[in-house]
């Protein structure tokens, strides 16, 4: 329901609708440009499907790691991909509600793409995800939030980026924020390639693509890092490549709702603090002075 609502609202719009855009200067961008000028069309999407022969694929990583209903709205945004080159590697723990148990089954069972492995008690979360990233046969690899909404051509416009510019090793997109009615909102256009800001805060964000060689390469993914991969992974990834990639188009969404509670407060500090302890591990490796802090 809520992935098809955030559709209709890209699809359908209303005098109401259009009464409330113009108040808000973003969703006023979304409906004149973004959907006009800063997407492919249909016909554009059906034409380097039909006629390309060699496919960028694509190995989706996500864990699960407690009750989590909002799944659906991340695992829709993947079916409802333009882009049919992609898996979906799910790792589950063992000691989640029976509820979203059946979330993932439900899933599983819909499509051959997607994949189930729930953590054996003798393993960690990291080591599968590492297993499942030395099995895959995918040419890029990313870790996504178990709440996040893909745009529906995401997958499209990084497979024709890559196609388009060979050696590309990573690539990120620009994001916005999305709440539980579909309304999107707070955009974040980043920069392209700064090697300086990286060093500031993880500006990539999330929904970043690597190449599985430089996965490979960095020595894939560090347990001690497990709640602060995305940030640890390209601070390392990037001291082997030059050839980073920004596409300036919102493909991601990070999902927002307003149940903030004080363990989701204390999760998010455990976090930071291994997000700075992987910084500090980066100016060490690069033989640089320096302290961090938060701000």
């Amino acid at each position: 329901v809520f992935f098809l609502s955030y559709l209709a609202k890209l699809s359908t719009i209303n005098s109401e609708t259009v009464s409330q855009l113009e108040l808000d200067p973003y969703n006023r961008w979304i409906l004149n440009f973004e959907a006009k000028y800063n997407r492919s069309n249909a016909q554009e999407i059906e034409s380097f499907i039909n006629n390309t022969k060699s496919f960028p694929s694509f190995l989706i990583l996500i864990s699960v790691e407690s009750s989590n209903l909002s799944l659906t709205n991340t695992f829709n945004s993947i079916l409802n991909q333009s882009y049919p080159f992609w898996e979906l590697y799910i790792i589950a723990e063992n000691s989640i509600a029976k509820d979203t148990n059946r979330i993932l089954e439900k899933y599983a069972a819909k499509d051959k793409r997607i994949k189930i492995k729930f953590l054996r008690k003798d393993n960690t979360m990291t080591s599968e995800l590492n297993l499942a990233i030395e099995n895959s046969k995918n040419d890029y690899i990313t870790l996504l939030e178990g709440n996040d909404i893909l745009d529906q051509d995401c997958l499209f416009e990084f497979a024709k980026v890559l196609f388009e510019r060979k050696g590309i090793e990573i690539i990120y997109s620009d994001e916005d924020k999305i709440d539980e009615k579909g309304n999107r909102f707070d955009p974040y256009f980043k920069p392209d390639w700064s090697p300086e800001l990286l060093l500031s805060n993880n500006y990539i964000g999330n929904l970043v693509f690597y190449h599985n060689t430089i996965v490979t390469k960095i020595g894939l993914l560090r347990s001690e890092f497990y709640t602060a991969h995305t940030y640890d992974l390209p601070l390392r990834a990037v001291e082997h490549t030059k050839n980073i990639y920004h596409i300036p188009k919102v493909l991601y969404h990070v999902y927002k709702n307003s149940d903030t509670t004080i363990s989701s407060l204390k999760d998010n500090q455990l976090i930071l603090d291994l997000q700075k302890k992987a910084l500090q591990e980066t100016l060490t490796r690069r033989g640089l002075s320096g302290t961090v802090l938060s701000t």
